[in-house]
C-alpha cells in the first residue's frame, strides 16, 4: 500500500493499574481468508509493560488475545497526550479476543472481526462513520446491530459462521451506498419486506439452511449476483426472478433440488451464468425460459437424462456443463447442435455433433 495511514494504537486498560500496549510488525503467511486484497503483513498490537503506546505510519493493525468487559473501542484509548485521528485507519483486525460491549471506531475503513467473542456489537448513530467493509467471521452475531445504517459509508457487509438464523434486510435500510452482503452459517428464513437498497448489486446466502427462496426477491431491482449455493432448498419457481433485469449470475447449486418448475415466462434478459450443479435434477424442461444473454449453464453432477425443449432457448454459444449425468445419448447428441456442450473429463456420451 503506498499511503500509510497513521495509526495510534493502545488498548483500554485491563485492570486498575495502567498497562501499555507494544506493537510490532507481523508477517501472516494466510492473514485473511477473504476475497479482499490479501494484507500479509500486520502490525500487530499487545499488551506490555513499559513499551511505546503508539504504532505510527502503520496501515493494517491487528489486534488479538484481548479480554476486556468494558465498553472497548481500541482506537479510542491511545492516550490522552496522543493527536485525535483526522484519517481513517485502512485496515483494522481484532481475533481470539473476548470483549463485553464491542464498539467500532469510526475511523477504520476496513474491520476485521473473527473468532472473537461479545455479548454486544454497538454503532453510534450520532457519529460518522468513515467503515466502508466490514468482515466478520465465527463471532456471537445472533441479530443485525441496532443502529448499523449509521455507516453511511459502507459498501460490503460479510458475515460468516455466525449463529444469525432470521434476516430482515429491510435492517439495512439507509445505508444507500451498500452493494454487497454476505451471510452464512446458519441463516433458515429471508424477510425482504420493505427493503430500499438502490447499489445493492449482490446478495450471497451460501452455505445456510435455507429452504425457500423468498417470493418477493424480484423487488431488489439492481441485483446483479444471487447465490444461495448449498442451501436446503428442494423446490425452486423459476419466475420468482421475473423483475431482476440486471442479474447476471445466479447460483443455486449444490441443493437438493427435486423440483424446478417455471408455470410462467421467466425472463431474465441480462443472465449470463446459471448454476445448478449438484442438485440431485432428474427433469428440467426450458421451454419457457427467455435468457438472451446466457452464456453457461451448469448441470454437472444431476440426475438428468435430457432438457426438454432446449432447442432455441439459449444462444448458439452458450455451454451446457453436462459431466456426471446419466444422458440419452440421442438427445446429447442433437443437444450439441444447438448448445456447447461440455462434458469435462467424465463423458457419458462420446462422438457429439
Amino acid at each position: 500500500m503506498k499511503e500509510l495511514i497513521t495509526c495510534l494504537m493502545c488498548l483500554l486498560a485491563l485492570v486498575a493499574a495502567d498497562p501499555t500496549c507494544s506493537c510490532h510488525s507481523v508477517v501472516e503467511n494466510n492473514s485473511w481468508p477473504w476475497g479482499d486484497n490479501i494484507i500479509s503483513k500486520w502490525n500487530r498490537v499487545t499488551i506490555g509493560d513499559s513499551v511505546a503506546r503508539s504504532c505510527d505510519g502503520a496501515a493494517a493493525v491487528l489486534f488479538e488475545n484481548v479480554t476486556t468487559s468494558k465498553i472497548t473501542d481500541p482506537l479510542a484509548y491511545c492516550g490522552k497526550q496522543l493527536p485525535i485521528l483526522e484519517k481513517p485507519i485502512q485496515h483494522m483486525w481484532i481475533r481470539d479476543s473476548n470483549f463485553g460491549r464491542l464498539v467500532p471506531s469510526p475511523k477504520v475503513a476496513v474491520m476485521r472481526i473473527s473468532d472473537t467473542n461479545f455479548t454486544k456489537l454497538i454503532f453510534d448513530n450520532t457519529v460518522t462513520y468513515q467503515t466502508q467493509r466490514i468482515y466478520l467471521k465465527n463471532v456471537p452475531l445472533d441479530a443485525i446491530p441496532k443502529n448499523l445504517n449509521a455507516m453511511q459509508n459502507l459498501v460490503s457487509f460479510v458475515a460468516k459462521e455466525i449463529p444469525l438464523q432470521k434476516f430482515i434486510l429491510s435492517q439495512f435500510n439507509g445505508l444507500n451506498k451498500l452493494q454487497r452482503i454476505t451471510i452464512s452459517n446458519n441463516l433458515t428464513s429471508i424477510a425482504i419486506g420493505a427493503a430500499d437498497l438502490p447499489a445493492l448489486i449482490s446478495l450471497n446466502f451460501h452455505s445456510n439452511q435455507i429452504e425457500k427462496v423468498p417470493g418477493d426477491i424480484s423487488t431488489l431491482k439492481s441485483l446483479e449476483m444471487l447465490n444461495f449455493c448449498f442451501n436446503k432448498i428442494t423446490h425452486l419457481d423459476m419466475s420468482v426472478f421475473n423483475g431482476l433485469d440486471f442479474l447476471q449470475d445466479l447460483k443455486i447449486s449444490h441443493n437438493p433440488l427435486l423440483i424446478i418448475n417455471s408455470p410462467t415466462t421467466v425472463n431474465l434478459p441480462a443472465l449470463q451464468h446459471l448454476h445448478l450443479q449438484h442438485s440431485h435434477l432428474e427433469r428440467l424442461d426450458v421451454a419457457l425460459w427467455h435468457m438472451p444473454k446466457l452464456a453457461s449453464m451448469n448441470l454437472n453432477w444431476n440426475n438428468l437424462t435430457q432438457v426438454a425443449n432446449l432447442e432455441g432457448q439459449f444462444p448458439k454459444g452458450a455451454i451446457v456443463y453436462a459431466a456426471g449425468n446419466t444422458w440419452n445419448c440421442t438427445w446429447l447428441n442433437e443437444a450439441a447442435t444447438v448448445v456447447v456442450i461440455d462434458q469435462q473429463d467424465r463423458p457419458r456420451c462420446k462422438n457429439l455433433a
